[in-house]
Protein backbone atom coordinates (compact mmCIF):
# COMPACT_ATOMS: atom_id res chain seq x y z
CA UNK A 1 0.00 0.00 0.00
CA UNK A 2 2.80 2.47 1.06
CA UNK A 3 4.17 1.89 -2.66
CA UNK A 4 1.16 2.25 -4.09
CA UNK A 5 0.47 5.57 -2.37
CA UNK A 6 4.12 6.74 -3.62
CA UNK A 7 3.76 5.95 -7.37
CA UNK A 8 0.62 7.41 -6.97
CA UNK A 9 2.13 11.00 -6.20
CA UNK A 10 4.97 10.34 -8.68
CA UNK A 11 2.82 9.57 -11.46
CA UNK A 12 0.84 12.80 -10.27
CA UNK A 13 3.69 14.70 -10.00
CA UNK A 14 4.98 13.47 -13.50
CA UNK A 15 1.59 13.90 -15.17
CA UNK A 16 1.44 17.51 -13.94
CA UNK A 17 5.32 18.95 -15.29
CA UNK A 18 4.08 17.00 -18.30
CA UNK A 19 1.17 19.20 -18.38
CA UNK A 20 2.73 22.03 -17.89
CA UNK A 21 5.12 21.32 -20.83
CA UNK A 22 2.51 21.73 -23.15
CA UNK A 23 1.17 24.04 -25.36
CA UNK A 24 -2.21 25.04 -24.95
CA UNK A 25 -5.34 26.15 -26.70
CA UNK A 26 -8.55 27.37 -24.67
CA UNK A 27 -11.48 28.72 -26.17
CA UNK A 28 -13.63 30.23 -24.55
CA UNK A 29 -17.28 31.43 -25.77
CA UNK A 30 -18.14 34.82 -24.68
CA UNK A 31 -21.36 37.15 -24.25
CA UNK A 32 -20.80 40.67 -23.53
CA UNK A 33 -23.65 43.06 -23.06
CA UNK A 34 -21.38 46.07 -24.46
CA UNK A 35 -24.75 48.69 -24.81
CA UNK A 36 -27.13 49.31 -22.31
CA UNK A 37 -29.62 48.95 -24.54
CA UNK A 38 -28.94 45.47 -26.12
CA UNK A 39 -31.96 43.09 -25.25
CA UNK A 40 -29.27 40.20 -25.77
CA UNK A 41 -25.86 40.00 -25.26
CA UNK A 42 -23.64 39.50 -28.27
CA UNK A 43 -21.45 35.82 -28.49
CA UNK A 44 -18.31 35.82 -29.51
CA UNK A 45 -15.67 33.58 -29.48
CA UNK A 46 -11.81 34.25 -28.33
CA UNK A 47 -8.47 31.81 -27.67
CA UNK A 48 -6.36 31.64 -24.91
CA UNK A 49 -2.97 30.31 -26.41
CA UNK A 50 -0.71 28.99 -23.24
CA UNK A 51 3.14 27.92 -23.00
CA UNK A 52 4.57 27.65 -19.36
CA UNK A 53 4.04 31.24 -17.81
CA UNK A 54 3.68 33.02 -21.20
CA UNK A 55 -0.07 33.75 -23.23
CA UNK A 56 -1.93 35.77 -25.72
CA UNK A 57 -5.50 35.84 -25.85
CA UNK A 58 -7.06 37.09 -28.49
CA UNK A 59 -10.59 36.82 -30.52
CA UNK A 60 -10.70 34.55 -32.86
CA UNK A 61 -11.98 36.23 -35.85
CA UNK A 62 -9.21 38.89 -35.11
CA UNK A 63 -6.84 35.99 -34.47
CA UNK A 64 -7.91 35.16 -38.44
CA UNK A 65 -7.85 38.28 -39.73
CA UNK A 66 -3.95 39.18 -38.81
CA UNK A 67 -3.50 35.64 -40.13
CA UNK A 68 -4.32 37.11 -43.74
CA UNK A 69 -2.98 40.47 -42.76
CA UNK A 70 0.52 38.49 -42.43
CA UNK A 71 0.13 37.22 -46.02
CA UNK A 72 -1.46 39.77 -47.89
CA UNK A 73 -3.29 43.17 -48.02
CA UNK A 74 -6.71 42.55 -46.80
CA UNK A 75 -10.12 43.02 -49.07
CA UNK A 76 -13.60 44.18 -47.59
CA UNK A 77 -14.99 40.83 -48.11
CA UNK A 78 -12.04 39.99 -45.23
CA UNK A 79 -13.38 43.01 -42.42
CA UNK A 80 -16.97 41.24 -43.73
CA UNK A 81 -15.93 37.67 -42.85
CA UNK A 82 -13.57 38.41 -39.81
CA UNK A 83 -15.98 41.07 -38.10
CA UNK A 84 -15.43 41.80 -34.79
CA UNK A 85 -17.02 44.12 -32.59
CA UNK A 86 -13.79 43.88 -30.41
CA UNK A 87 -10.01 44.33 -31.39
CA UNK A 88 -7.94 44.13 -27.89
CA UNK A 89 -5.39 41.62 -27.49
CA UNK A 90 -3.55 40.53 -24.28
CA UNK A 91 -0.10 39.05 -24.11
CA UNK A 92 1.08 38.11 -20.63
CA UNK A 93 4.78 36.62 -19.52
CA UNK A 94 5.23 35.98 -16.24
CA UNK A 95 3.01 38.57 -14.16
CA UNK A 96 3.50 41.34 -16.74
CA UNK A 97 0.44 42.11 -19.26
CA UNK A 98 0.71 44.15 -22.64
CA UNK A 99 -2.71 44.85 -23.76
CA UNK A 100 -3.06 46.13 -27.78
CA UNK A 101 -5.95 47.89 -29.04
CA UNK A 102 -6.67 49.91 -32.35
CA UNK A 103 -8.62 53.41 -32.33
CA UNK A 104 -8.87 54.47 -35.79
CA UNK A 105 -5.84 54.91 -37.37
CA UNK A 106 -4.08 54.64 -34.34
CA UNK A 107 -2.24 51.48 -32.09
CA UNK A 108 -2.67 52.04 -28.79
CA UNK A 109 -0.75 49.76 -25.68
CA UNK A 110 -0.41 49.71 -21.75
CA UNK A 111 1.25 47.45 -19.44
CA UNK A 112 -0.23 46.41 -16.54
CA UNK A 113 1.57 44.15 -13.62
CA UNK A 114 -1.07 42.23 -12.48
CA UNK A 115 -1.82 40.48 -8.97
CA UNK A 116 -5.48 39.57 -8.40
CA UNK A 117 -7.00 39.39 -4.70
CA UNK A 118 -9.03 36.41 -5.13
CA UNK A 119 -11.20 35.12 -2.35
CA UNK A 120 -11.33 31.24 -2.86
CA UNK A 121 -14.79 29.64 -1.87
CA UNK A 122 -16.12 26.38 -0.33
CA UNK A 123 -18.66 25.99 -2.88
CA UNK A 124 -18.30 23.74 -5.82
CA UNK A 125 -20.23 22.55 -8.87
CA UNK A 126 -19.77 20.31 -12.06
CA UNK A 127 -19.45 22.75 -14.81
CA UNK A 128 -19.04 20.65 -18.68
CA UNK A 129 -18.17 17.69 -17.11
CA UNK A 130 -15.57 19.65 -15.01
CA UNK A 131 -15.48 19.83 -11.36
CA UNK A 132 -15.10 23.13 -10.13
CA UNK A 133 -14.34 25.05 -7.15
CA UNK A 134 -15.77 29.23 -6.91
CA UNK A 135 -13.65 32.07 -6.19
CA UNK A 136 -14.50 35.84 -6.03
CA UNK A 137 -12.97 38.92 -7.38
CA UNK A 138 -13.18 42.57 -7.99
CA UNK A 139 -11.21 44.06 -10.91
CA UNK A 140 -12.16 47.10 -13.29
CA UNK A 141 -15.08 48.62 -10.96
CA UNK A 142 -17.24 45.14 -11.49
CA UNK A 143 -17.23 42.00 -8.75
CA UNK A 144 -16.55 38.61 -10.41
CA UNK A 145 -17.39 34.98 -9.82
CA UNK A 146 -15.22 32.31 -11.74
CA UNK A 147 -15.59 28.69 -11.26
CA UNK A 148 -11.89 26.85 -11.79
CA UNK A 149 -11.20 23.13 -12.47
CA UNK A 150 -9.95 21.72 -9.28
CA UNK A 151 -7.99 18.85 -11.72
CA UNK A 152 -6.60 21.04 -14.12
CA UNK A 153 -3.52 22.67 -12.66
CA UNK A 154 -3.51 25.80 -15.03
CA UNK A 155 -3.85 29.43 -13.24
CA UNK A 156 -4.89 31.10 -16.60
CA UNK A 157 -8.67 31.98 -17.87
CA UNK A 158 -10.29 34.44 -20.23
CA UNK A 159 -9.23 38.08 -20.61
CA UNK A 160 -6.88 39.04 -18.21
CA UNK A 161 -8.13 36.84 -15.67
CA UNK A 162 -5.35 34.49 -13.76
CA UNK A 163 -3.57 33.57 -10.48
CA UNK A 164 -6.23 30.28 -9.27
CA UNK A 165 -5.30 27.04 -8.51
CA UNK A 166 -6.75 25.47 -11.52
CA UNK A 167 -7.90 26.40 -14.49
CA UNK A 168 -10.92 29.33 -15.57
CA UNK A 169 -14.01 27.39 -16.77
CA UNK A 170 -16.66 29.89 -16.25
CA UNK A 171 -16.66 33.90 -15.33
CA UNK A 172 -19.42 36.09 -14.94
CA UNK A 173 -19.93 39.65 -13.71
CA UNK A 174 -22.36 39.70 -10.68
CA UNK A 175 -24.59 41.97 -13.34
CA UNK A 176 -24.58 39.05 -15.94
CA UNK A 177 -22.87 41.76 -18.42
CA UNK A 178 -20.01 39.43 -19.43
CA UNK A 179 -19.66 35.80 -19.58
CA UNK A 180 -16.96 33.57 -20.67
CA UNK A 181 -17.62 29.99 -20.56
CA UNK A 182 -15.09 27.09 -21.54
CA UNK A 183 -15.21 25.78 -25.16
CA UNK A 184 -12.79 23.43 -25.74
CA UNK A 185 -9.31 22.70 -24.27
CA UNK A 186 -6.20 20.97 -26.63
CA UNK A 187 -3.05 20.23 -26.46
CA UNK A 188 -0.42 21.51 -29.19
CA UNK A 189 2.90 20.79 -29.82
CA UNK A 190 3.63 24.49 -31.00
CA UNK A 191 1.90 27.94 -30.60
CA UNK A 192 2.72 31.10 -31.12
CA UNK A 193 2.48 33.12 -28.41
CA UNK A 194 2.63 36.89 -30.14
CA UNK A 195 0.09 38.96 -32.15
CA UNK A 196 0.47 38.56 -35.38
CA UNK A 197 0.08 41.89 -36.87
CA UNK A 198 0.49 44.93 -35.71
CA UNK A 199 -1.18 48.09 -37.49
CA UNK A 200 1.80 50.14 -36.41
CA UNK A 201 5.26 49.01 -35.76
CA UNK A 202 6.35 48.88 -32.07
CA UNK A 203 8.02 52.95 -32.29
CA UNK A 204 4.89 54.09 -33.85
CA UNK A 205 2.75 52.58 -31.57
CA UNK A 206 1.00 54.94 -28.60
CA UNK A 207 2.01 53.94 -25.54
CA UNK A 208 -0.17 55.08 -22.37
CA UNK A 209 -0.86 53.60 -18.67
CA UNK A 210 -4.12 51.97 -18.29
CA UNK A 211 -6.08 54.93 -17.07
CA UNK A 212 -5.51 57.07 -19.81
CA UNK A 213 -6.32 54.04 -22.40
CA UNK A 214 -9.75 53.58 -20.48
CA UNK A 215 -10.64 57.38 -21.00
CA UNK A 216 -9.38 57.42 -24.21
CA UNK A 217 -11.81 54.23 -25.35
CA UNK A 218 -14.26 55.67 -23.40
CA UNK A 219 -14.19 59.01 -25.55
CA UNK A 220 -13.60 57.03 -28.64
CA UNK A 221 -16.75 54.67 -28.44
CA UNK A 222 -18.93 57.26 -27.49
CA UNK A 223 -18.48 59.02 -30.79
CA UNK A 224 -20.62 58.51 -33.84
CA UNK A 225 -19.25 57.26 -36.95
CA UNK A 226 -19.32 61.02 -38.82
CA UNK A 227 -17.37 61.83 -35.65
CA UNK A 228 -14.26 58.73 -35.80
CA UNK A 229 -14.68 59.51 -39.76
CA UNK A 230 -13.58 63.08 -39.02
CA UNK A 231 -11.18 62.11 -36.44
CA UNK A 232 -9.64 59.47 -39.01
CA UNK A 233 -9.49 62.23 -41.35
CA UNK A 234 -7.78 64.41 -39.56
CA UNK A 235 -4.42 62.52 -38.90
CA UNK A 236 -3.45 63.47 -35.90
CA UNK A 237 -0.45 61.30 -35.85
CA UNK A 238 1.29 59.51 -33.06
CA UNK A 239 -0.73 61.23 -29.73
CA UNK A 240 -2.22 60.10 -26.85
CA UNK A 241 -4.62 63.15 -26.21
CA UNK A 242 -8.06 62.39 -28.17
CA UNK A 243 -9.15 65.66 -28.87
CA UNK A 244 -10.25 67.45 -32.13
CA UNK A 245 -13.29 69.95 -32.88
CA UNK A 246 -15.42 69.21 -35.81
CA UNK A 247 -15.85 71.45 -38.91
CA UNK A 248 -17.96 73.75 -37.04
CA UNK A 249 -15.31 74.30 -34.23
CA UNK A 250 -17.84 72.51 -31.45
CA UNK A 251 -15.96 69.94 -29.57
CA UNK A 252 -17.80 66.63 -30.70
CA UNK A 253 -16.90 64.92 -27.54
CA UNK A 254 -19.08 67.36 -25.68
CA UNK A 255 -22.44 67.50 -28.47
CA UNK A 256 -25.35 66.65 -26.42
CA UNK A 257 -25.57 63.16 -28.93
CA UNK A 258 -22.66 61.75 -28.23
CA UNK A 259 -22.99 62.31 -24.51
CA UNK A 260 -26.10 60.54 -24.43
CA UNK A 261 -24.17 57.60 -26.53
CA UNK A 262 -21.59 57.65 -23.59
CA UNK A 263 -24.23 56.76 -21.47
CA UNK A 264 -25.56 53.65 -23.69
CA UNK A 265 -21.87 52.44 -22.80
CA UNK A 266 -20.84 48.88 -20.81
CA UNK A 267 -17.85 48.21 -20.87
CA UNK A 268 -15.80 45.77 -19.01
CA UNK A 269 -13.72 47.72 -17.40
CA UNK A 270 -16.13 50.72 -15.44
CA UNK A 271 -13.61 52.16 -13.25
CA UNK A 272 -12.58 54.79 -16.12
CA UNK A 273 -12.29 58.55 -16.39
CA UNK A 274 -15.31 60.57 -17.77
Amino acid sequence: MKYLLVFIIFYNSVNIQSQNSDYYKIVYQTKSMLLKTYKQPKEAYASLYVYKDKSIYQWDNESQLDSVRAKRKITNEDLSRYFSREKYAIEFEKDVLKYYDNFGDNEYQYEEKISFNWVLKPETKTIKGYKCKKATLSYGGRDWIAWYAIDLPLNVGPYKFRGLPGLIIKMTDITNSYTFSIHSLKTKKHLHLKKLYHLKEESERIVVDRSKYNEIRFKYKSLSFQDRMNLLNKNQGVTNVLEFTGSDNNNPFKSERNVDRSKKNNFIEIDHKK
